[in-house]
Order: C-alpha cells, then structure tokens, then sequence
C-alpha cells in the first residue's frame, strides 16, 4: 500500500498493488488488501462508520472499501467493511497431491480434500 491522500471528509486514496509468487505484480488491488488496511485505520482511530477507502492500481483500476463498524467476536474485534469494484478471473489452477509421497501428510489434508476425495479414499499413513 502506498501513502493515503485525502480526497474528501472520510474519504482516502492510496495507490496498491498485489505481489504473486515469483516476482510478478498482478494488475489489480484486492479487497483483502483493502479489508487489511481499513482495519489498520479503525486500529489507529482513524475511521467513522461510513467513512471509505479506495485502493487504485498501477493500471487505475481499484476497490472502494466502506467502514460499517466493529463487533466482538471472543477477544478479537472484528472491522466490518463492504467492498465494491470489479475483479476478473486470471487464472484457474489445479493443485495436485501425491498422497504416495512420503513428506506428505494426506491424513492432515482432509479439510481440504473432501469435496474430490473423501476420507476414506485416501491413505492414512503419515
């Protein structure tokens, strides 16, 4: 994220981009990205409900996050935000796991394989 600016009451700009693995710049911001900072600001005292933040890429294009407030969840307080914009699809990729490796722990993995491999499909030797 780079400087805010601000361009009006309760009304920030700042410039971000997303870096990928290995050494790529993705052409737009996140809502994650804008999420992170709003929560950083309302950490900082610097929010007001309705208060919003618009994140701009390098090729202009962005996510306006609006501040909704806090709630209480156990000990964490929790920023509620709304983000709008418009994200498109890059990529779409496939991660395979060769439960036959022994440095992989299938067993460990069920909460993230059973929507294509149920549980007892798979290998429980670690």
């Amino acid at each position: 994220m780079g400087p805010e600016e601000q361009i009006g009451e309760g009304y920030t700009r700042s410039r971000s981009t997303t870096y990928v693995h290995p050494g790529v710049i993705c052409r737009s911001t996140t809502g994650t990205g804008t999420s992170a900072r709003l929560a950083l600001m309302n950490y900082e005292g610097r929010l007001n409900v309705g208060d919003k933040l618009e994140t701009v890429s390098l090729r202009e294009t962005g996510f306006i996050g609006t501040f909704i407030g806090t709630h209480q969840e156990g000990a964490y307080q929790v920023v509620e935000n709304t983000i709008t914009g418009r994200s498109y699809v890059l990529a779409h990729s496939d991660i395979v796991i060769n439960c036959d490796d022994p440095m992989v722990a299938c067993g460990e993995l069920h909460h993230i394989l059973r929507d294509r491999h149920p549980p007892e499909a798979l290998p429980l030797e670690t």
